[in-house]
């Protein structure tokens, strides 16, 4: 095929796509003439055709100012978002400082509760700040260390009563291990009866956040619903301290074997603060 063949071609092609635009416009023109000689007949054709045209505009204009609407609303909706996101992320902090608050308020309850019960010693307070979660109610690590007074073997207690003892000290930190640990034992006294036993942490009542009364005296009379008191004796539990309240005693056929089920009168997992006994 010829260079020329391929040439006149393009030019019907180029005929074909230009023909239509150039009818639109020379339709344009005379409508345009038309409207203003006003020709009878005519200028109701015209007429349609203008309103046509000038129908396009309005809805091309129309489209232009709710397109603008919509995105004017668009951003309006973003600032309103942005603003509320805003107010959500203070009022997060504002609560958190609150509820930072109420601990804190919280702990200087407990720390008052065990200066006003417990006034005859001379106390350091102290705020739990690990607790061992291989088995948490056995050691708790406080912020308070051998800087403010603290040393092993010394008592340490809630309001409510015996929590256990220090049994290491850091500069600013101890470990705490509670009466709950079996190898803890505490000499306590039954007092309705005047009659001291031992109280021991068991690997079976511990899971039960519960403690065991040993060696009761064969003619002693046990009270169930009888608190238990520290007897002094051992050097680390100075005597008069709560330690539970007997909730059974189990009695076998040898009265030496028999032991009671205690209850601790601290509610060893939830506890915050504490007080130790320096002197």
């Amino acid at each position: 095929m010829s260079y020329l063949g391929l040439t006149k071609k393009s030019r019907k092609i180029k005929k074909k796509k230009t023909g239509p635009i150039l009818w639109v416009i020379i339709v344009i023109i005379l409508a345009v003439f038309f409207n203003k000689v006003k020709i009878p007949g005519v200028s109701k054709l015209v007429g349609s055709i203008t309103n046509g045209i000038n129908n396009v505009g309005v809805t091309i204009k129309g489209i232009s100012t709710e397109g603008f609407k919509y995105f004017g609303s668009v951003k309006k909706l973003k600032n309103e978002n942005d603003k509320l996101e805003k107010e959500i992320g203070d009022l997060k902090y504002k609560l958190l400082e609150i509820n930072t608050l109420g601990t804190d308020n919280e702990n200087l309850r407990a720390k008052l509760g065990i200066k006003e019960r417990y006034n005859h010693f001379t106390l350091v307070y102290a705020d739990i700040i690990i607790r061992n979660y291989d088995n948490y109610i056995d050691t708790f690590i406080i912020n308070k260390g051998t800087e403010d007074g603290v040393k092993t073997k010394q008592a340490v207690i809630t309001e409510d009563g015996l929590l256990g003892y220090i049994a290491e000290t850091e500069a600013n930190t101890s470990k705490v291990v509670t009466i709950l640990d079996p190898n803890v034992s505490v000499g306590v006294e039954i007092a309705s009866v005047n009659k001291n036993a031992l109280i021991k942490g068991d690997f079976k009542l511990k899971a039960e956040g519960k403690l065991k009364l040993t060696y009761i005296p064969i003619d002693t009379e046990v009270s169930v619903s009888e608190t238990i008191y520290t007897s002094g004796i051992g050097g680390i539990y100075p005597k008069g301290i709560p330690v539970g309240i007997i909730e059974k005693v189990i009695n076998k056929k040898n009265e030496i074997d028999r032991y009671g089920i205690i209850e601790p009168l601290v509610d060893i997992g939830n506890i915050k603060s504490v007080g130790i006994i320096i002197n």
